[in-house]
């Protein structure tokens, strides 16, 4: 049977009774070596299912369902757990759940290895219980070794340890300057807002703001990306793209990426004094901290649920059951449809790694309204984009959009625009690897090749596999090449050509910049060097065919 895949987080050092006050781990019931709890140190939060093997850590706090488990394979899930030095187990739990309690013998587990297991209500979500115990973490890192000269003022360093912490950066940074202020996620969609800027703005409009942000094209979002994106705290003009009042913007940066914004929105359109810059500055660096917290549990959440989509596209084995129970854990539906878009990287690529991640971010963004689904792997990015509806986009279309603004033309695209079930998810993964693969082999690398489009040249993609077929391809097509070789003259690009255009003569000329005596004359050297008539339909078919052949099985 099939693991989940593992996901981590790195969290400071905190003991298993120290995690259990903070929510939603209050919500949990501690079943197992209650007495333990103070003394087990947590060092790592890891999300897995069956089986354990090496998945599991000294000192992690594992949280599991045991989908796919029986008793006896769940007894033995946590005693491979507790063998592996874990520092607790929480248990999902509740009718709903694969298990409605703990089972005695796997409590039984917990006080045999003194390992504290906690049965955790079925509603809690695991991306919530990441998220928890990853809070104040960043923060605490962060003083650690901050200049204490430089350190963030108290009412910052606090709000970042409150469950809203953009709201309660936002309303920290408006008691400091009396300015509206407004954090920017990195889509330029507004994160939080404190209580200056809800009553200037109103709430209507601001929640109205992030569904223009989600539609805002790639390209343009680059351009105010370029306007907005700098480590100094400038002016900016208001968007109205956007509908963002003019202020006063920083960058929240780390990792040399930028996370989000900060806006000071202008006052009576006073400039913001120095004062004002430096509170906005600390106020960048308190979002930055929370912004990767929160990419730090939302890629955990993601990387499980993008991994089932993997598993489906791969259709690795599976029983119905098992494959449905982990898609209402994960929030799948199999019986939604999707058209696949499926992209590759430029091996040459030295930024390939961060191209590709931001083209997973870019297409959630995009498909935030429609629900797009997005996930890496490797050297792949798989974009899952619904029928097209209110508010949504055609695979094709995201596809060329990231493309244009990501893309770079260090990616290569293959669309199966046809949309299939979820469950079904390899057939429309089988036919965008396809695409990708034949329109690389016809275009060259980057670009976005639709199935639809291509349709003749994927039936015949399996065909240029056959050694059979490719010699007899090259058999009809040898004496052009062989002639060519020794010309120069192109008579494959013109046959290419002449075929492409219907045998339009007047049209084939002008594309190849000939006149028309010079095409005839190529055209009948074509006829006697393959003893074809380009008036007969077979014979054209033959050597339309054999060129097509002859791109595929280049590759």
């Amino acid at each position: 049977m099939s693991e989940l895949p593992v996901s981590r987080l790195s969290t400071a050092t905190r003991t298993v009774a120290e995690l259990l006050a903070v929510a939603p781990l209050d919500a949990g019931t501690v079943v197992a070596a209650a007495d333990r709890v103070g003394s087990r140190a947590v060092t790592w939060v890891a999300v897995i299912e069956w089986p354990v093997e090496d998945f599991v850590q000294p000192g992690e706090l594992v949280l599991t369902t045991g989908v796919g488990c029986d008793a006896s394979m769940f007894e033995q899930l946590a005693t491979e757990i507790a063998a592996a030095s874990a520092a607790a187990l929480c248990i999902s739990v509740g009718p709903e759940a694969p298990f409605s309690e703990v089972a005695p013998a796997v409590r039984a587990v917990g006080e045999r290895s003194g390992m504290p297991i906690i049965a955790l209500p079925w509603s809690v979500r695991f991306a919530d219980v990441l998220r928890s115990v990853v809070d104040g973490a960043f923060a605490a890192r962060y003083a650690a070794v901050l200049d204490p000269r430089a350190r963030l003022p108290l009412p910052l360093a606090e709000a970042l340890l409150r469950r809203d912490a953009l709201r309660s950066i936002a309303a920290s940074l408006e008691t400091m300057t009396e300015r509206a202020a407004l954090v920017l996620d990195d889509g330029l969609a507004i994160a939080a807002s404190g209580p200056r800027a809800e009553r200037r703005m109103g709430p209507a409009r601001i929640a109205a703001q992030p569904e223009r942000a989600h539609a805002l094209d790639s390209a343009d979002l680059l351009r105010l990306h370029a306007r907005l994106d700098s480590r100094v705290a400038h002016g900016t003009p208001a968007i109205p793209e956007l509908d963002l009042p003019p202020g006063y913007v920083r960058a929240s940066i780390a990792q040399d990426g930028t996370l989000g914004f900060v806006l000071l929105l202008d006052e009576d359109g006073a400039a913001a004094p120095v004062l004002d810059q430096h509170a906005i500055e600390h106020a960048a660096t308190a979002v930055a901290i929370e912004m990767l917290r929160r990419r730090a549990a939302s890629d955990a959440h993601d990387a499980v649920r993008g991994d089932f989509l993997w598993e489906l596209a791969d259709d690795a084995e599976s029983d119905a059951p098992l494959r449905a129970s982990r898609a209402a854990l994960l929030r799948h539906r199999l019986d939604a449809s999707y058209a696949v878009a499926l992209a590759t990287g430029d091996p040459g690529d030295d930024d390939e790694e961060a191209r590709l991640d931001r083209l997973v971010r870019e297409a959630r963004r995009l498909g935030a309204p429609s629900g797009i689904l997005a996930s890496r792997r490797g050297a792949q990015v798989l974009v899952l984009v619904p029928p097209v509806g209110a508010g949504s986009r055609d695979a094709a279309a995201v596809a060329r959009a990231l493309d244009e603004a990501w893309g770079g033309g260090r990616v290569s695209w293959g669309v199966a625009d046809r949309p299939v079930p979820l469950g079904r998810l390899a057939d429309g993964y089988r036919l965008a690897e396809r695409a990708l693969r034949v329109g690389r082999a016809v275009r060259g690398r980057g670009g976005v090749a639709v199935a639809g489009d291509l349709a003749a040249l994927l039936m015949l993609a399996d065909v240029a596999r056959d050694p059979l077929a490719m010699e007899l391809a090259r058999s009809v097509l040898d004496p052009l090449l062989d002639y060519d070789r020794a010309t120069s003259r192109g008579l494959v690009k013109t046959l290419e050509t002449y075929l492409a255009e219907h045998g339009n003569t007047t049209a084939a000329a002008r594309h190849l910049h000939l006149n028309r005596h010079s095409l005839l004359y190529r055209l009948r050297r074509i006829e006697e060097l393959t003893g074809r008539r380009l008036a007969h339909h077979e014979d054209r078919y033959l050597l339309d065919t054999s060129l097509r052949l002859l791109r595929l099985g280049a590759t």
